[in-house]
């Protein structure tokens, strides 16, 4: 019998929805990175829900939003042979400068985010600090990347 025909799907449902409520009161979520006590979903800005990307959106059970705003999803137009992501939102991809005047070795690189300072504490944390929870999330991010750049 499957748990949706069971009378008792209704309780079990109510008994673990007050014990979620339960662990989050006692033990908060914290940022991984800087330890501040992370809002539970929904009950944040209403512009927090719908602005972040969807990469930056999976990592937000994690991380704070101030540690997460400067993790920006690379997109284009960007360099096709170094993956670099151009200031200006507009236009088509194109070679940069360093690719024209002396093209690398390889054929091509990508990256799923802009590497700067808060995506590098995100690494971190994962490679350096044991966060094994961000395994499947930056997996995930990076297979989304790889799926987008295949297509």
């Amino acid at each position: 019998m499957s748990a949706a025909r069971r009378p008792d799907a209704p309780l079990r449902q109510a008994v673990v929805a007050m014990l979620r409520a339960l662990r989050d009161t006692v033990f908060p979520a914290r940022c991984l990175e800087c330890r501040d006590v992370i809002q539970a979903p929904g009950r944040g800005r209403p512009d927090e829900a719908g602005s972040a990307p969807d990469a930056v959106r999976m990592l937000r059970p994690f991380f704070c939003p101030s540690c997460l705003r400067g993790v920006i999803p690379l997109d284009p137009p960007l360099c096709p042979r170094c993956g670099v992501m151009f200031k200006g939102l507009s236009g088509s991809d194109h070679l940069c400068g360093r690719c024209l005047q002396r093209p690398p070795s390889f054929h091509m690189a990508r990256a799923a985010f802009l590497y700067d300072r808060s995506l590098v504490d995100v690494i971190h944390c994962f490679k350096y600090k044991g966060k094994v929870q961000l395994a499947a999330p930056l997996g995930l991010l990076l297979w989304h990347r790889y799926i987008k750049l295949t297509n």
